[in-house]
């Protein structure tokens, strides 16, 4: 019989413990070793053929008489409960569908379905037992808080670059506003008075013909310089 000692972990392919028990006319076996053959292996679907009289004498089959099997697996610590084969009312177990789910190389949990037919005059000699596999992927506490805390980070960051990018806005159209009220309080002040000359200036007691006459003198003398 298999060690119930602790199991290490499966690799793909690997023969799973297998025990089962009958109970049949008030009688009940001990567990049983179930054959390698027999017996599902890790992570793969496959389908047997088991007698369910194989290991108990029995005499002659009486229909009327249920007949229940249970079966258990990784060292007796995922059992499943009494499986009936036969009712005793002509219905007896065709095939078994068992679904095992499994994490990290340990069988997590098993599941079982039964599909039965009609016997009323003779007992089925094998019933098919179809082993199927399921993953369970379980999550990481300390791999979802660290994922948790980058996130966290990650929002801090763009919220403090967009703070600051919002702030340095405002100081630079602040800066343009202070500029340009300056500008217009300088041109709006005007230029500084001219004081007005002495009436005793030659420009002062000049007439409109004097003053034309000195501006055209001016030029005249400007264009001869540059001729």
């Amino acid at each position: 019989m298999y060690s119930s000692a602790v199991i290490s972990a499966y690799k793909l392919g690997d023969p799973v413990p297998m025990l089962k028990k009958v109970q049949y006319k008030g009688y009940r076996t001990e567990w049983i070793e179930v054959p390698a053959a027999e017996a599902p292996k890790f992570g793969l679907f496959r389908s047997v053929r088991v007698s369910p009289y194989a290991d108990v004498s029995l005499g002659d089959y009486d229909s009327t008489e249920s007949l229940k099997q249970s079966f258990s697996f990784s060292g007796e610590r995922l059992l499943l409960p009494w499986l009936t084969i036969n009712d005793g009312t002509g219905h007896h177990v065709e095939s078994v569908e068992l679904e095992f789910r499994y994490s990290q190389g340990f069988v997590t949990g098993v599941t079982w379905k039964a599909n039965y037919v009609d016997a009323t005059t003779s007992k089925p000699d094998f019933i098919e037992l179809h082993y199927h596999w399921h993953e369970v992927v379980e999550s990481d506490p300390a791999l979802a808080i660290n994922v948790l805390l980058f996130l966290s980070l990650l929002i801090s960051w763009i919220v403090a670059v967009v703070v600051l990018l919002e702030w340095d806005r405002k100081a630079t159209s602040s800066n343009i506003g202070n500029s340009s009220s300056s500008s217009i309080s300088m041109t709006s002040g005007g230029p500084a008075a001219v004081p007005m000359r002495k009436s005793g200036s030659p420009y002062a007691s000049s007439s409109p013909s004097a003053r034309q006459s000195l501006h055209t003198s001016s030029w005249e003398a400007n264009d001869s310089h540059m001729s």
